[in-house]
């Protein structure tokens, strides 16, 4: 089912260009991460339709063994958005959705990828789901940013 909505993007470069590390953190505009809408700013470009999926990611994997975007990195300063219109056919959706584990998801046509700083989530209803790290939110504005340098990781 696909849920109308506006998205802007404080977008950095096509999926395949380098990495943002190093930018200084994105300049905001008033009101970003609260329930205003985010007022148009140089370097934001915001997307207007009914989407089936808006999936932002900052790491390659989004469970063992699923590489739900392999181009990701923890430390780019960025995240790939990815995103199903309604307009892409329901057998394409299948077809993405099984092949998610393998990342080959991410080599579709029908699927849009963004490498943005920040991001705004805007329903423009209100029927519909959003899910913030898997947990289901109430139906309202969500904000996300990379704040570049503000988490260490330690792996063993």
């Amino acid at each position: 089912r696909a849920s109308p909505a506006r998205l802007p993007l404080l977008e950095v470069a096509p999926a395949d260009a380098p990495a943002a590390a190093g930018l200084p953190p994105p300049a905001l505009a008033e009101g970003f991460l609260g329930d205003e809408p985010l007022e148009a700013a140089e370097g934001w470009t915001t997307l207007s339709d009914d989407f089936v999926a808006v999936w932002a990611c900052q790491t390659s994997h989004s469970a063992a063994g699923v590489q739900s975007s392999p181009s990701s990195t923890l430390d780019d300063g960025l995240m790939n958005v990815m995103i199903l219109r309604a307009s892409v056919p329901r057998s394409s959706i299948l077809r993405l959705m099984t092949t998610i584990e393998t990342g080959d998801h991410f080599h579709d046509p029908h699927l849009e990828v963004y490498r943005v700083r920040a991001l705004r989530l805007e329903p423009l209803t209100s029927k519909g789901i959003v899910a913030v790290d898997g947990e289901v939110v109430p139906l309202r504005p969500v904000s996300m940013r990379v704040l570049p340098g503000k988490a260490r990781i330690v792996a063993l």
